[in-house]
């Protein structure tokens, strides 16, 4: 999955956070992701 911006978010100060959302279809199993990266920097997962 690749996100970009939608113009009026493309900044994100320090502290800050931005939220993001997706619809998909699968098929077989859908297991959780070993993990996430922002910009090639990984991300922690928080349940």
């Amino acid at each position: 999955v690749t996100a970009r911006d939608a113009g009026t978010n493309s900044y994100i100060g320090p502290s800050s956070s931005q939220s993001l959302g997706f619809s998909a279809t699968v098929t077989g199993t859908n297991d959780v992701p070993a993990q996430f990266t922002l910009n090639n920097i990984p991300c922690t997962l928080t349940p």
